[in-house]
């Protein structure tokens, strides 16, 4: 509300004025529309490294919306893997891939390998019996700086973080080292920014293509999974 002077016969005095309802519920909705953008932004960011609150908020999303845990299912199903193969995934977050991979890697080891705390901590409760087991270690940190006694893996993965890799070229010619002859590497990527389309996964999947070959790696294949939009992904093997 506010006021104005109203003179009326020579006299003047105040007179409360109030703003319109339809107004005053343009501003509310245009305040709340703003915040709204706000915290969906921040939410958003948290995908790169959750951390906090808003972290765990998108971990939960994560491992509940279904185009994510189709495209991570889908790249399990990529690794074929054995009952005692030794598994390293990068960037678990709330271990979905991670969980699958348990239930045909029976004998062997899984290592997952992120910079989150916080995806660390749903990852261990979400797969909490292989922890228990001594059949999953888990490990804070990043790919351009993986410990060095990691020894050699039969299957390594990533879904969706490789575009956050500060040298991919480096980080894939690491992973290409810590393979066993015969072993494979898998990387999935479905473009998730705003406006993301088809050409942006082929994009990233002809420049995945380029790093798994100046990696030393062969039998190059690729693979798309048709989602909105599509997942792309590369798969390669050390000779």
């Amino acid at each position: 509300m506010s006021d104005h002077i109203d003179v009326t016969a020579g006299r003047a005095h105040p007179v409360r004025q109030n703003h319109a309802p339809s107004t005053l519920g343009a501003r509310a909705t245009g305040a709340t529309g703003a915040l709204n953008r706000r915290l969906l932004r921040r939410l958003a960011s948290q995908f790169h490294r959750p951390r906090g609150p808003l972290g765990v908020v998108a971990g939960r999303i994560m491992a509940r919306r279904g185009s994510n845990v189709e495209r991570n299912l889908w790249l399990v199903d990529l690794l074929e893997l054995e009952p005692d193969h030794r598994v390293l995934e990068l960037g678990p977050g709330p271990g979905v891939a991670l969980a699958a991979t348990a239930e045909r890697v029976t004998t062997g080891g899984l290592v997952a390998v992120d910079h989150s705390a916080t995806m660390l901590r749903q990852t261990a409760s979400r797969n909490r019996g292989l922890l228990r087991d001594g059949r999953l270690t888990l490990i804070e940190g990043r790919a351009e700086s993986l410990p060095d006694d990691l020894g050699r893996f039969d299957r390594i993965y990533a879904m969706n973080v490789w575009q956050f890799w500060s040298d991919q070229e480096a980080v894939i010619a690491s992973l290409a080292g810590l393979l066993a002859p015969g072993g494979r590497l898998v990387i999935g990527y479905q473009p998730r920014h705003r406006a993301a389309t088809a050409a942006d996964g082929d994009a990233a999947r002809r420049c995945l293509r380029d790093h798994f070959t100046d990696a030393g790696l062969v039998d190059l294949v690729d693979r798309v999974f048709e989602l909105a939009p599509p997942v792309n992904y590369v798969i390669g093997s050390r000779p």
